[in-house]
């Protein structure tokens, strides 16, 4: 799906591929979470359900994150609809889901990590599996003091300030 476009610079041909952000992915024509949430909008629950089931089955290994967002879309609905059973059942589907993208993200951003192990939480312990809920929160406090710095500890990434270098006897331009 990734188009190439072509842009001239004083005569200087420079090749731009363009593909398609993670919201055209959820929103455009052909995205079945988009199309559920329509049908869900409409009222339209049981046929709402089936396409957040089918979209989060085809997306479960390619992309953990959309999965575990339409497993949680569906079993929301399901305990809308009065039928706990499957959404508890649905609801540790988006858990594992969100586990793994967690588990993906880890190496490359370890915030987004952090939220999917807090939605993998969420969605643990809606599926009554309190243990496991537990167990994926303390790993989103542990990452959380990394990055941040903890109680003992410093940040695993330095925090920036926005207002230039202050010096620290307090005689820079911008020392406070």
């Amino acid at each position: 799906m990734k188009e190439n476009l072509r842009v001239c610079f004083n005569e200087m041909v420079v090749d731009k591929i363009s593909g398609s952000s993670w919201i055209d992915k959820i929103s455009g024509d052909k995205s079945r979470w988009f199309k559920a949430n329509k049908l869900e909008e409409e009222g339209k629950l049981e046929e709402a359900v089936e396409l957040y089931l089918k979209e989060a089955d085809e997306k479960k290994h390619v992309n953990p994150g959309i999965s575990g967002l339409c497993y949680l879309s569906a079993a929301k609905i399901l305990m809308k609809t009065r039928e706990r059973e499957k959404a508890e059942f649905i609801f540790r589907k988006a858990a594992e889901s969100y586990e793994e993208y967690a588990e993906k993200a880890l190496s490359s951003s370890p915030s987004s990590a952090i939220w999917g192990y807090k939605m993998a939480s969420k969605c643990y312990a809606w599926s009554g599996e309190y243990s496991r809920s537990e167990e994926m929160k303390k790993i989103a406090k542990a990452l959380s003091e990394k990055i941040e710095g903890g109680k003992r500890g410093y940040p695993l990434f330095r925090i920036f300030k926005t207002g230039g270098n202050k010096q620290r006897d307090g005689k820079g331009s911008n020392a406070m």
